[in-house]
């Protein structure tokens, strides 16, 4: 019993050392994590903190003073225990071992570092490289929202092919996709990026090698909403697991994909990985991946299968990597973001000055990889083209480890502090002529300016990343994303040395100039020896001997041999024949040998006592070949006469046959062939050869058993003769009959070619347009419409190439310019593609099928804007450029008897003055201020607003109406057009809904649309403020609480308008659009400024200026567009709710102070924001009508390419209003 408790004694003792407070440990941490100077000091300390992270304790990484034993700080605790067992703890650890194998110390905790895992070392996966070994695989990330930014818009075009491709093939993934929280349906965000993944699946048309994959998940994912736990409860429920395999394969096929990554951020216990997800999830997530995999498998062909994982010890401890591994293709490793904003404020990490991609803490974030012996070749290593960025503490240190206050600035495409593109980062070092510093031993390049830092990969360290990954041996690497690539793919490219696969791209040496053609193999017809009695062939002339021993001239050259009382004759191609002559006989003596330049095609010993006598033919010079002896020339006879063994010679070391009477007249000793020894030339060899192997047609006659033929069928040549066999001592001989392989190669284009060369020439020379209102082709006849499709598919696939083109694309450019050169000569590629992209922005932005059909039904206007001169453009003038221009035309102002009135200075508050319907019999009229709000000059160069700045995308081309948004870092002008701050709710409508309300109208046409508002809420409560309390009824929007008069419903409106505090919803817009916008917007007083009749006459009428009329009528049209583009139409739909809120506000209140006169203004602002729109789109639509068919009758009498270039665009205009370009989508308001 003393023994026993003894025992108990001692072991507690020893647990209790072992259990302590962190005082003694955070001391000494914070004391190690002074202020580094020193780059590797700080990414190992950084790293040894992160990897060696058991639980969210800093009691991980024990220093020296406690682990040798000093505890004099330590406190114990009964209820305390080690995390991890490293031997005979027992039950007084909570774990047997560490997560991630990870190293267990002595004191019962995990960690990574020497204090953990003493002299112990990780097995480390190891490989040879040269600098042209190839990586195995190149993953890259394409954002679906890339293509929104201001600047530096990216789309899947732009993506350079024969990079992102595998041995295995794969791939470019789409980033993201979602997963229904409630469906488990796989979805995009919009039909806007149903558009852009089928783009990206378009790219392996000219990549064959390419895949392309879903990713679904992401960071934001996991974020608290909806589907923050979409991940966990999937990987929970079978029957969730059911509906989305059926979707995700159905999503597959639709848009044509090869498989899905998967990209949980993260899962693991929700009260300590804060990510949504369970204890579970360790178990449940390869259980999951086993079922996806085997459900993909059904999918024909698209069961590609990858997991995106951290390289974070804290996250990946949660993932059951081992079970995992089994059930994908690879891992995809986030090896980036390993430092960033969120350092700071973490007292383990610290505000230092550190790199977000350095290979000091990728080395120990795969080694985690590696103590679970996951296959090399199944990781994939991530690297960034971002970089990210911050605000340094001291402009006078900006060394790694230095300390940081914050998120670097903004930049202006990425539009998110603390990151920064590779192609932002490529700006400002060019801007500011920095040079960036290169830690090589990190793998990382930095630059700072001012007080901003960043680091981020370049095409030098990009290689450090891929030697490093080479030397382990990995699968290959991954690149988020390929989208923050440079428009020249500047990054990309870097990869270019080390793409396994190149099919089909640029780098592809092209060593067959004839793709577009066929190769049609001519048959030469070769000299031969006619059957027994025969004449000659078809074309073919008999040979005439030039030998001394002719018996006169034009003796045909014949044979008797193996014939009875008739002849074999030598018979030539007409077009080809050679000289021949039989050699030599002299006195009975023969001779076989051929004269110089000459070969033997057959022989006989008819009068020779020795030897035999040869037919020999001429092959011509080496300058001049006789065709007809071509195969004949290729082949020689081996041995002698007698002595026939011998081997071939080593030019001509194919053997043909052997005989032992050689051609036909030769007597080898016993036992010997002749060997007849040829080229092997698959273009020039005797092929098909035998000895009588036809169905016994040749072996001997079927009347005389006796006798052998010596014919060959007629398409065959006789190339020896032979008595042996069943042909022994028998009359005839058997003959070696051989098809003819001599062919000239002619290359003829294909058909196919020739078909879509003559449709363009067809086409181009009489153009043909879609009849847009009948449906059908304005065309002469069948072939019209075919060669309008054919230039169609041509001039889509040109448009939309990627930038790296395949060789079809190169081959449409060719056909392309070949015939429109005489045509239309400014519309040849690539010269025509610059224009348009210079035009856009990035043609790539645009509907291409659209542009493909615009271009093609208004040839000679494209042709017109491409040329150096056009003789008509509608940016030559600026209609805001003096006092006599729209812009200043007092007719924009309306007064204040009107209805409201606008003061001049621009960023003011306003003073509307508005009528109202006193309910009495007569009418009031009241006013109210606008809040102030910023001019255009004012918003820093870091403001939001300045990202969101629209304008005319092709301002020359009088009947685009398309917009695009850039960047406009300072001033008031774009390209030297004004632009102005504009509301999209324009504040005019404030005093218009107030005064219809009292009216019970929706506008003067649409009267006692609903019961009228009672007119004190207007007159008094909406300007004066009934007892309103914010606290009550709702925040104060933008900031009211700080006013004073915050409770006045009118200034809370106006507030949501937009103004000092409240800039969510500004955009910047071109000034002239500005102007219009508003003519439109006031609908109802459409009769005023440069749209009015008075007006528009002038300009229709006016035939030397047509941009004039054109610019308005297309300015109309551009309005909608702009208020239909994605970002415009997402802050219109939040002021609208935020507008309807702040009445609902007021209204509430109202109705409290008023028991007897309540009403809903909810439905009213509904109801006559619908009606405002409509009347907009309809006035609109009528006005372009009238004016454009008046513009039409003036022109259409007129001759030359002034007037073709107006009717022109007066026809697109109408079409673009006919497609539903005039309209304004609020389904989802």
């Amino acid at each position: 019993m003393l023994t026993r408790l003894l025992f108990l004694v001692l072991a507690l003792c020893s647990f209790l050392q072992l259990t302590f407070t962190l005082a003694r440990v955070t001391a000494e941490l914070e004391t190690n994590f002074a202020v580094p100077t020193v780059w590797l000091a700080v990414t190992s300390r950084r790293n040894a903190m992160l990897t060696g992270l058991a639980r969210m304790t800093p009691a991980v990484l024990l220093p020296d003073s406690v682990a040798s034993g000093q505890t004099e700080n330590c406190v114990a605790g009964c209820d305390n225990k080690a995390y991890c067992d490293p031997g005979g703890y027992g039950e007084f650890a909570e774990h047997a071992k560490c997560p991630l194998n990870v190293c267990c110390s002595k004191w019962g905790y995990c960690g990574m570092t020497s204090e953990f895992c003493g002299d112990k070392k990780v097995k480390r996966p190891s490989a040879s490289y040269s600098p042209s070994t190839p990586l195995y695989t190149i993953v890259g990330y394409y954002e679906g929202w890339s293509h929104e930014r201001p600047c530096h818009s990216f789309f899947p075009e732009q993506i350079p092919l024969g990079i992102y491709t595998v041995e295995r093939p794969l791939h470019l993934n789409y980033a993201f996709g979602a997963i229904d929280p409630d469906t488990f349906e796989v979805k995009l965000a919009s039909t806007e990026e149903e558009d852009l993944i089928k783009r990206l699946a378009r790219l392996k048309t000219q990549d064959p090698d390419l895949k392309v994959f879903i990713a679904l998940g992401g960071w934001s994912y996991n974020d608290p909403g909806p589907t923050r736990s979409t991940f966990s409860n999937l990987a929970t429920s079978k029957d969730a697991q059911k509906k989305f395999f059926k979707s995700l394969i159905s999503f597959l096929s639709t848009y044509n994909l090869d498989g899905v990554d998967l990209d949980w951020e993260y899962p693991g216990p929700d009260d300590i990985v804060e990510r949504g997800g369970r204890e579970e999830d360790f178990a449940n997530f390869p259980t999951f991946l086993r079922a996806l995999k085997e459900a993909l498998k059904s999918a024909g062909g698209r069961d590609g299968l990858t997991v995106t994982l951290p390289a974070s010890y804290w996250f990946l401890q949660h993932f059951d990597i081992v079970e995992m591994e089994k059930h994908v293709d690879f891992f995809n490793i986030m090896t980036y973001d390993l430092h960033g904003a969120w350092d700071r404020g973490n007292k383990w990490l610290g505000p230092y000055l550190l790199a977000h991609t350095n290979l000091t803490e990728i080395q120990d974030a795969m080694d985690l990889l590696w103590r679970n012996e996951i296959p090399s070749k199944k990781v994939v290593m991530g690297t960034a083209f971002y970089g990210r960025a911050f605000t340094a503490t001291s402009t006078s240190c900006m060394e790694p480890g230095c300390t940081f206050e914050s998120a670097g600035n903004k930049g202006p495409c990425s539009r998110e502090n603390g990151i920064l593109l590779n192609s932002e980062i490529m700006d400002i070092i060019d801007d500011r002529g920095l040079t960036p510093t290169l830690y090589k031993e990190a793998g990382v390049k930095v630059a700072h300016w001012d007080d901003q830092w960043v680091a981020y990969d370049d095409e030098e360290t990009l290689q450090l990343k891929v030697d490093y990954a080479l030397g382990l041996n990995l699968g290959g690497v991954m690149v988020w994303a390929v989208s923050h690539d440079t428009p020249t793919r500047q990054f990309s490219n870097a990869f270019y040395a080390r793409a396994a696969n190149r099919h089909g791209m640029i780098l592809k040496e092209i060593d067959d100039n004839h793709h577009d053609q066929v190769q049609i193999k001519k048959t030469i017809d070769q000299c031969k020896w006619t059957n027994c009695g025969d004449g000659c062939p078809n074309g073919y002339q008999p040979a005439t001997r030039i030998d001394g021993n002719k018996h006169n001239v034009g003796e045909l050259m014949m044979d008797s041999t193996a014939c009875e009382n008739e002849l074999h004759i030598l018979c030539c191609p007409e077009t080809s024949m050679p000289t021949c002559g039989w050699y030599k006989h002299s006195n009975s003596f023969c001779d076989y040998t051929c004269p110089d330049g000459t070969v033997e095609v057959g022989s006989t010993n008819g009068g020779c006592h020795s030897g035999y006598q040869a037919a020999c033919c001429s092959v011509g010079t080496s300058d001049k070949k006789m065709p007809s002896m071509d195969v004949y020339d290729s082949c020689v006879w081996a041995g002698e006469a007698s002595d026939c063994n011998a081997d071939c010679p080593i030019l001509k070391k194919y053997e043909q046959l052997s005989s032992a009477e050689g051609s036909g007249a030769v007597k080898c000793k016993p036992d010997q062939e002749r060997k007849y020894c040829c080229y092997d030339d698959d273009d020039n060899k005797w092929t098909g050869g035998d000895w009588y192997k036809f169905e016994n047609m040749f072996v001997q006659f079927v009347d005389d058993p006796l006798r052998c033929s010596s014919d060959c069928p007629g398409n065959m040549y006789r190339l020896a003769m032979e008595r042996t066999g069943v042909c022994k001592n028998k009359p005839g001989a058997m003959s070696y009959c051989a098809l003819n392989s001599r062919y000239d190669t002619e290359w003829k284009e294909q058909q196919n070619v020739t078909d879509l060369k003559d449709a363009l020439g067809h086409f181009f020379q009489s153009p043909t347009c879609p009849n847009q209102d009948s449906g059908g082709l304005s065309t002469r006849d069948v072939s019209d419409s075919q060669a309008r499709t054919q230039a169609r598919t041509v001039l889509i696939s040109i448009l939309s190439a990627a930038y790296y083109n395949s060789d079809l694309i190169a081959d449409y450019i060719s056909y392309w310019n070949l015939k429109i050169q005489d045509y239309y000569s400014n519309l040849q590629f690539p010269g025509f593609r610059d224009d348009l992209n210079d035009w856009s922005g990035n043609i790539y932005s645009l509907d291409i099928e659209n542009l493909a059909d615009d271009i093609l039904c208004n040839l000679e206007a494209y042709d017109d804007l491409a040329s150096s001169s056009p003789v008509l453009s509608c940016s030559a003038t600026n209609e805001c450029a003096d006092a006599d221009s729209d812009c200043a035309n007092a007719e924009w102002d309306e007064t204040c008897s009107d209805f409201s009135t606008i003061e001049k200075r621009v960023g003011a508050s306003r003073l509307y003055c508005f009528v109202y319907d006193d309910q009495t019999g007569g009418e009031g009229d009241t006013a109210m201020h606008s809040s102030q709000y910023q001019t255009v000059s004012e918003p820093s160069r870091n403001s939001d607003v300045r990202l969101r700045v629209i304008i005319y995308r092709d301002l020359a081309d009088c009947a685009n109406t398309e917009v695009q948004m850039v960047f406009l870092p300072s001033g008031n002008t774009y390209n030297g057009r004004p632009v102005h701050m504009e509301h999209i709710m324009e504040m005019n409508t404030e005093g218009r809904f107030l005064s219809d309300i009292t009216y019970g109208r929706l506008d003067e046409t649409s009267i006692n649309a609903y019961t009228p508002v009672p007119a004190g809420f207007v007159s008094d409560a909406w300007i004066n403020g009934p007892n309103i309390n914010p606290a009550t009824w709702g925040p104060p929007i933008g900031g009211g609480q700080s006013l004073t008069n915050s409770w006045w419903p009118s200034v809370r409106i106006f507030e949501a308008y937009g103004s000092l505090r409240n800039q969510d919803n500004f955009f910047i817009l071109d000034a002239y659009l500005n102007f219009l916008k508003n003519r439109v917007w006031m609908w109802r007083r459409w009769n005023r400024g440069p749209l009015a009749d008075s007006s528009m006459t002038t300009y229709v009428n006016d035939m030397t200026n047509p941009d004039r009329a054109l610019t308005r009528m297309r300015s109309v049209i551009t309005i909608f567009r702009y208020l239909n583009a994605e970002e415009v139409r997402r802050a219109l739909r939040a002021q609208y709710r935020e507008i309807g809120a702040e009445r609902w506000i007021a209204n509430q209140a109202w109705n409290l102070a008023n028991p007897t006169q309540t009403f809903d203004i909810r439905p009213i602002w509904i109801a006559w924001f619908r009606n405002h729109v409509n009347g907009m789109i309809t006035t609109s639509t009528s006005f372009l009508n009238r004016w454009l068919d008046d513009m039409e009758t003036n022109w259409q009498g007129q001759t030359g390419p002034l007037a073709v270039r107006v009717l022109g665009d007066i026809e697109r205009l109408r079409v673009q209003i006919r497609n539903g370009a005039v309209n304004i989508r609020i389904d989802d308001f």
